[in-house]
C-alpha cells in the first residue's frame, strides 16, 4: 500500500508539472496571437488599398505587364509555408496535406520554396530539393519574409524559369477559424489583392500608368507574400493556443482523478492500520 501511495504521488507531481508547462505555453501563444492579429489586420488593409490601385492601373487602356499575363505553363513554383514548432495539434500536417494534393494535381514539373524547418523537412522527405529554404516565420521582422522571398520568387518568374507561382499557407479569419489553402501568386489575377469594387471616378496617373504599374507590381507581390506569412504565423499560434488549452484541461482532469485516488488509497491505508491496532488490542485483552 505504501508503494502504491508513492507511485500516485509521483504521477500527481508529474501531471502538475505538465499542467504548469501547458498553461504557460497557452498564455504565451495567446499573447503572441493578439500581437499578430493586429499585424494581419494591417496587412489586409494595406493589401486592399494596394489592390484597388492596381485594379485602377490595370483597367487603364493599353497597360500590360508580365505579372498580369497568363503564360503556357511548363514549370510551376510551389511556396510552402509551415509553422515553426510542434505542439500545435494537426496544424502542420493539414498544411502538408494541401501541399501533397497540390503536387499530385500539377500537370507540370514543380520547384519548391519553403519557409521553416518543418516545411523543408517535408520537401526533403518527398525527394524534393528546395531552391530556397528560408528560416522560420518568427525570425522575420514586421514586414515578414516578403522582402527576402519576394525577389527570389519574382526572379524565377522574370527569367522564365517558372510560369506560375502557387503558395500553400494558412488563411486566418479568427482564433478559432483558420484553414490551409493554396492560392495563385503569379500571374496576379483580378481581385487577388482586394475584392472587386464598383467603378468609381476616373483617375489620371503621374507618372504614366505603365511606368507606375511597373514600380507597384513587385511591391504587390511582396505584400501578398508577407500577408500570407503573417496569416500562417497567426494561425500557428491560434492552433497552439487551442492545443495547449485542451492539454491543460486534460491535465486538470487527471490531477482531480489522481488526487481522489490518492485520498482513497490513503484513507484505505489509515483504516487498515486502525483495524490492525484494534485487532492487536483485542488480542492482548483476550490474553
Amino acid at each position: 500500500m505504501a508503494e502504491k501511495l508513492r507511485g500516485l504521488r509521483r504521477r500527481l507531481k508529474t501531471v502538475r508539472n505538465i499542467e504548469h508547462i501547458t498553461r504557460a505555453m497557452q498564455f504565451v501563444a495567446t499573447a503572441r496571437l493578439q500581437r499578430l492579429q493586429k499585424l494581419v489586420t494591417s496587412n489586409q488593409a494595406y493589401a486592399h488599398h494596394l489592390g484597388e490601385l492596381l485594379d485602377r492601373l490595370a483597367a487603364t487602356a493599353e497597360v500590360s505587364h508580365p505579372y498580369l499575363e497568363e503564360r503556357e505553363i511548363h514549370r510551376v513554383a510551389l511556396v510552402v509555408m509551415a509553422g515553426d514548432r510542434g505542439l500545435c495539434g494537426a496544424f502542420n500536417q493539414q498544411l502538408f496535406r494541401v501541399a501533397d494534393a497540390a503536387l499530385a494535381r500539377l500537370l507540370s514539373p514543380a520547384v519548391v520554396l519553403t519557409i521553416g524547418a518543418r516545411a523543408e523537412r517535408w520537401a526533403r522527405r518527398r525527394g524534393l530539393d528546395p531552391v530556397a529554404a528560408l528560416p522560420p516565420l518568427s525570425r522575420f521582422g514586421r514586414h515578414g519574409p516578403g522582402s527576402e522571398l519576394g525577389p527570389q520568387v519574382r526572379g524565377l518568374y522574370d527569367t522564365g524559369q517558372v510560369d506560375q507561382v502557387q503558395v500553400v499557407f494558412e488563411e486566418f479569419e479568427s482564433a478559432l477559424r483558420h484553414r490551409p489553402v493554396m492560392r495563385q501568386l503569379l500571374p496576379l489575377t483580378p481581385g487577388s489583392l482586394s475584392p472587386p469594387s464598383e467603378p468609381g471616378a476616373y483617375y489620371e496617373f503621374l507618372p504614366p500608368a505603365p511606368e507606375l504599374l511597373k514600380a507597384v507590381l513587385p511591391q504587390a507581390v511582396d505584400a501578398l507574400l508577407s500577408h500570407m506569412a503573417a496569416a500562417t504565423h497567426a494561425s500557428e499560434h491560434a492552433a497552439r493556443m487551442t492545443a495547449m488549452t485542451a492539454a491543460t484541461d486534460n491535465a486538470q482532469e487527471m490531477i482531480t482523478d489522481l488526487t481522489r485516488r490518492l485520498n482513497r488509497a490513503r484513507q484505505t491505508m489509515i483504516t487498515s492500520e486502525i483495524m490492525d491496532v484494534v485487532g492487536g488490542a483485542n488480542a492482548v485483552g483476550a490474553g
